[in-house]
């Protein structure tokens, strides 16, 4: 309902967990895999205040459809409306919030997963029962829409993107049935997702590996990253054989499961009435697909830059033979002292680096890192 609030909202939950006194290694009688305990008490004191609050939430969404039929009544009717449906979004938001993030502790744990798929289905039963609502704003037409909008300073400053923005969709956007019934494949389409993360997060059977200088790891994608770029070679072709050997030996099930993304997103952009499924993608961001198909053009015609690059690189690296993959990812010019920054400090410099996105932006996000403020 505010695309550019609850960006602002999100970013800031992420900066302030991060900042979080309370993270922590879980100790290594948790098991194979590593995991993460995040504070998320901010967010809900406890699992049972979290699931207080979904089901207040749940109750609060089966009462949205109460509203069909009243947003075109004058300004104050609209307002009124999009703000209650807002206000339940971004409690969906927070609910989804934790769940994810305490989910992501450990894949393993049953209870924090049946909390990640309640909060995907709160937001699947709200897109239901709000299913009317584009359908409806385009019914009433930019006219009136922009009558309203000029009536009310406070429906300008919260909903004047969204609303511009439903209209843009008007070509893509159904029936209220029929938005209906796609709301309700929400929780379908959206599992190949969870099916994936289930299989690479908990439960691919990651080799361990000893390092030529004796160090030892489990390499699980974390660890993948970090070894990738150690300057022995040697080492690096055995972190990249270890690793992808276990990716290769359920190479059916995640192409089975990627072909079931795939089979999604043409579903949605056929049910949308888009010529292409890159169209669908790209229209939410109101972005021409010959902007992407231009990029792909532009990215093929400085190939033989790239490969000049890949040539350097193997002389710098002084590799005899073929240049391999694994040899992407070491330094060319190793740093003698890796920069170091303390929170606060990063809190700062990612500040400066939204500077341009605007005070009201800033402001927000000065609300959850305080050591910058």
């Amino acid at each position: 309902m505010q695309p550019r609030s609850a960006c602002a909202m999100a970013l800031c939950a992420a900066l302030a967990l991060v900042r979080s006194p309370a993270l922590h290694a879980a100790s290594p009688a948790a098991g194979p895999v590593a995991s993460l305990d995040w504070d998320l008490s901010e967010l809900y004191a406890s699992p049972d205040a979290w699931a207080a609050a979904d089901v207040k939430a749940r109750e609060a969404a089966a009462k949205l459809e109460r509203f069909k039929g009243m947003l075109g009544v004058d300004a104050a009717s609209m307002l009124r409306i999009l703000s209650a449906i807002s206000d339940l979004r971004r409690e969906a938001e927070r609910l989804s919030a934790y769940a994810v993030l305490q989910g992501d502790e450990d894949l393993r744990v049953a209870p924090a997963q049946e909390r990640r798929q309640q909060a995907q289905a709160l937001q699947t039963l709200i897109e239901e029962k709000t299913a009317w609502l584009a359908p409806e704003v385009i019914a009433l037409g930019s006219a009136k829409v922009d009558g309203f909008l000029s009536q009310d300073a406070q429906l300008r400053r919260r909903f004047d993107f969204f609303l511009h923005d439903t209209l843009r969709n008007a070509a893509h956007t159904l029936s209220p049935e029929a938005e209906s019934v796609l709301a309700a494949s929400g929780n379908v389409l959206a599992q190949p997702n969870t099916l994936y993360e289930q299989l690479a997060e908990a439960e691919l059977p990651f080799n361990t590996i000893e390092l030529s200088g004796g160090e030892k790891a489990r390499l699980d994608q974390a660890a993948y990253t970090k070894f990738r770029s150690i300057p022995s070679r040697p080492d690096r072709k055995v972190v990249f054989d270890q690793f992808w050997s276990v990716w290769k030996n359920y190479q059916g099930t995640m192409g089975a499961n990627l072909a079931t993304q795939v089979m999604a997103n043409v579903f949605t952009s056929r049910t949308r009435r888009f010529d292409h499924a890159l169209d669908a993608a790209l229209f939410s961001e109101n972005m021409p697909p010959e902007v992407y198909l231009t990029l792909v053009a532009q990215t093929n015609a400085a190939l033989p830059t790239l490969h000049r690059y890949l040539r350097l690189r193997k002389q710098l690296l002084h590799v005899d033979g073929e240049l391999a993959y694994y040899d992407n990812y070491p330094s060319l010019f190793p740093r003698l002292q890796v920069p170091k920054f303390t929170v606060a400090e990063s809190e700062r410099i990612t500040l400066d680096a939204l500077a341009p996105m605007g005070q009201e932006y800033l402001a927000c996000c000065g609300e959850a890192l305080p050591a910058a403020g």
